[in-house]
């Protein structure tokens, strides 16, 4: 099991995936692990090991409320910067990392998820499936 990022994705169907400024090596490595995810799924898939990724979106965690630090929202207080970025999704908030670890769980669990490899899960509160221009 992989853990990504929503800043791996380069498309959808419908749009484009946007990424944010001044993680280029973030996004390029989150990236690499999609194709790594994929490669290996083909290449284990004969000794019955499956291989998946975890695509997260904002989580309420550290790392997020110090890429809210950078100051592209508006505000000080942290609550209020999780709050607006939370707003922008389509559920109304960020998630919660054992929202996560419960999708984590759910694709490495065999009994659950047997038919399923290289294949990339993405658990971002719908914030890719609304269109940029909304």
């Amino acid at each position: 099991m992989n853990v990504s990022s929503v800043h791996a994705m380069g498309f959808t169907h419908l749009k484009a995936i946007a990424t944010s400024a001044n993680i280029a090596a973030y996004a390029a490595s989150k990236g690499a692990m999609l194709a790594l995810t994929r490669a290996l799924a083909i290449e284990l898939a004969p000794d019955h090991i499956r291989v998946n990724a975890v695509l997260p979106g904002a989580v309420d965690t550290p790392m997020l409320h110090s890429g809210l630090s950078r100051g592209h929202l508006q505000g000080d207080n942290m609550v209020d910067l999780v709050q607006q970025l939370g707003s922008k999704h389509v559920i109304g908030r960020v998630g919660q990392p054992q929202e996560i670890a419960e999708a984590i769980y759910f694709m490495a669990d065999h009994s659950r998820s047997s038919f399923t490899t290289g294949q990339a899960l993405v658990v971002d509160g719908g914030a890719t499936c609304r269109l940029s221009t909304e």
